[in-house]
């Protein structure tokens, strides 16, 4: 028990003394998030409604708050989890969002 809690204390230390990146920043966010709606991790996620609901919440409690450094980090992480090298993909995919967007407004 007291080494639980020694190595809980230290990694929280380590927490403290390093930057985050956006994406380490979002994956806590997104955990706590859905541990306040679900009382379970994020990893437990398999409702569609429910990552909805997490996302809306994460859309007022989190995004906002990140700079527009952070944001572009995060996006670029983000592209490249999800497109790999396939930058057409990437540029067809950000089109397409761009036309729906223009649809909306």
């Amino acid at each position: 028990m007291r080494l639980a809690n020694r190595l809980q204390r230290l990694e929280r230390t380590d927490l403290l003394r390093r930057r985050l990146s956006p994406m380490d920043q979002f994956e806590r966010a997104l955990d706590q998030a859905t541990f306040r709606l679900t009382g379970k991790g994020s990893a437990a996620i398999a409702d569609g409604t429910i990552l909805e609901r997490v996302m809306e919440e994460l859309s007022v409690s989190f995004f906002p708050k990140l700079g527009a450094a952070a944001l572009e980090q995060f996006t670029a992480e983000l592209e490249r989890l999800v497109f790999g090298d396939d930058t057409a993909a990437m540029e067809r995919c950000k089109r397409e969002v761009l036309a729906s967007l223009d649809q909306v407004v």
